[in-house]
């Protein structure tokens, strides 16, 4: 799959820099400790490299599909889906890391989230 195709690659508030970024962060075990951000004074400043991102996308959508589905639409809709949720997900102060803790004492809402939100997003696009 050719990933220049992604408008924006490198620009840290494009599709694929949200989603990678969210799964970076869950692929190094930090999830329920991180909140990640997409406003201006509080963004992320340094895109993932696009080797990252294509490893990452292989990880989380391509793992697990059946063969008719590795197509370059499925997976711009996928990425396009998930990034508008976790957009919206980091922008939300309910659903900070630091007020998630406050309200319960379950551990691990803030990954679960993510986690179906990521089901959703790949049922959505295939």
């Amino acid at each position: 799959m050719e990933f220049g195709k992604f408008h924006g690659i490198s620009s840290f508030n494009s599709p694929i820099q949200i989603v990678s970024h969210y799964m970076d962060v869950h692929s190094r075990g930090a999830f329920d400790d991180t909140n990640i951000h997409f406003i201006e004074n509080e963004a992320i400043k340094e895109p993932l490299p696009a080797k990252r991102c294509r490893e990452l996308l292989e990880h989380y959508f391509f793992s697990d599909q059946l063969d008719n589905v590795f197509s370059y639409r499925f997976l711009e809709i996928f990425v396009n889906v998930l990034a508008d949720q976790l957009v919206q997900l980091s922008t939300s102060s309910f659903f900070q890391v630091e007020q998630l803790c406050v309200m319960t004492q379950e551990t691990n809402i803030h990954l679960s989230l993510f986690e179906i939100l990521v089901s959703c997003s790949k049922e959505f696009a295939t």
